[in-house]
């Protein structure tokens, strides 16, 4: 019993560690599918695994892999805002019928 027990445990945790080390990478292929433990603890780690993989994979479409990567591996800097106070000149400028002429061109030609 107890070696069914722990077969049971521990197979879906070592597809989980492969798993999680290729999202480290960020390697999102072949990380969608996990099936589902009997066991209620590696069952809630599953779930938890695909909510992360799902948020690493969203928030690496929006920020550069480079960012992400960084952050993943926990580099000392990557949770720190890097700003720098600069000075600043900004221009608004309104041009005569710009609206009425952007209104007549395609999408193509106005970008």
């Amino acid at each position: 019993l107890s070696i069914c027990i722990s077969y049971k445990v521990a197979k879906p945790m070592r597809r989980l560690s492969r798993l999680m080390l290729k999202l480290r990478k960020l390697e999102f292929e072949g990380t969608e599918e996990v099936s589902p433990s009997m066991i209620k603890e590696v069952r809630n780690m599953q779930i938890t695994f695909v909510a992360l993989r799902r948020a690493l994979e969203t928030f690496s479409k929006f920020v550069p892999s480079t960012v992400v990567r960084n952050i993943v591996y926990g580099g000392e800097n990557a949770s720190r805002v890097h700003v720098k106070h600069r000075q600043v000149t900004i221009f608004f400028s309104d041009i005569a019928g710009f609206t009425s002429i952007t209104e007549k061109l395609p999408v193509q030609e106005l970008l």
